[in-house]
């Protein structure tokens, strides 16, 4: 069913640090690369005529009666009707356009991830997430030992931007395994067997703009609403945007109409899940035992009461069929 880019992830299994369960949560979730399915994607719309170009360096936007113009650092321009930024945390639509915009907040948390081959059981559709003592891990195991697993931990130290893209890879998993020490054997089996590349970045946050869009300009994904990986929700959001925008563009005729529309129906979805994601974050670095003690004692409470929405997050129906107007709810 996935063509082999993802996983079925049906439950998320909590732990704290002495692997005890927490809760369980039916999410009925997929797991994919994000590389793999943006290629695919890509490649896709290719084959449908639409043309890609790399390179291009936004320098500002231009919103015309006519249209918009987007100028680039080469000296080229490009018109359209609209112009959707769709470039990013660090959007550079929205920094040109949208001068008066919030930028995006640390929020003190570094994630780290990647692929490992182990010989730990299968998880079969569970994603196996632990509130370790000093971080967090979370791992799913695919019949054959691929794992896919990645680590919150706190930093409050905010690092310049791209210097993880600079930091070895050895120093990492050194470091992860001094973090996790004492967690489930299973986390540091995990990392013991990495090798090759670690992907590492400071977590942002972007909650809440005054508004996506502005005349024939609209930004989604996580230039409109960037939200920390705790939820699982971040390119799930985008590509709904992305659905949502097409429709709202297709089936509302006046362009400045139809991106007041996109951004009326997508507040209501994105907003609550932004939140959530940042309450979840604050949860996964407790600074001491007694934190951590009332976490545990909390933190099953609230995710029951999470499972209770989980279906509503990660279930959300979208029939790219269905018509779109202005007045739509």
């Amino acid at each position: 069913m996935l063509d082999g880019l993802g996983f079925q992830n049906d439950w998320l299994v909590f732990h704290n640090e002495s692997g005890r369960v927490l809760a369980e949560v039916p999410v009925g979730g997929i797991t994919v690369m994000r590389g793999a399915l943006s290629r695919a994607l890509r490649e896709a719309a290719e084959r449908a005529g639409v043309r890609f170009e790399f390179g291009k360096a936004l320098t500002s936007i231009e919103d015309r009666d006519v249209g918009v113009q987007a100028r680039f650092a080469d000296g080229t321009t490009a018109q359209a009707r609209a112009l959707i930024g769709a470039d990013g945390i660090h959007s550079r639509a929205r920094q040109s356009y949208f001068a008066d915009a919030p930028k995006p907040t640390y929020t003190g948390i570094i994630n780290l991830g990647g692929i490992a081959t182990t010989d730990l059981p299968s998880t079969g559709t569970t994603m196996h997430m632990v509130f370790g003592r000093r971080g967090f891990f979370g791992y799913a195991v695919r019949p054959g030992g691929e794992t896919y697993w990645f680590s919150n931990f706190a930093r409050p130290e905010e690092s310049p931007r791209g210097h993880f893209s600079n930091v070895d890879a050895g120093q990492f998993t050194r470091e992860l395994l001094a973090l996790h020490r004492d967690d489930p054997p299973e986390v540091r089996r995990i990392l013991q067997a990495v090798h090759g590349e670690i992907g590492a970045y400071p977590v942002h946050d972007l909650l809440s703009l005054p508004t996506w869009h502005r005349g024939s300009v609209c930004l989604v994904g996580d230039a409109a609403h960037a939200i920390g990986p705790h939820v699982g929700q971040g390119a799930s959001l985008a590509l709904e945007d992305a659905l949502i925008v097409a429709k709202c563009l297709r089936d509302v005729p006046d362009v400045r109409a139809a991106l007041a529309t996109f951004e009326r129906l997508r507040r209501t979805r994105v907003d609550p899940i932004a939140k959530q994601s940042r309450r979840t974050g604050n949860q996964k670095a407790p600074a001491n035992w007694i934190a951590r003690k009332m976490r545990d004692l909390i933190l099953p409470i609230f995710l029951r009461s999470a499972a209770r929405a989980a279906g509503e997050i990660y279930r959300y129906p979208l029939d790219w069929n269905e018509p779109v107007s202005d007045r739509s709810s």
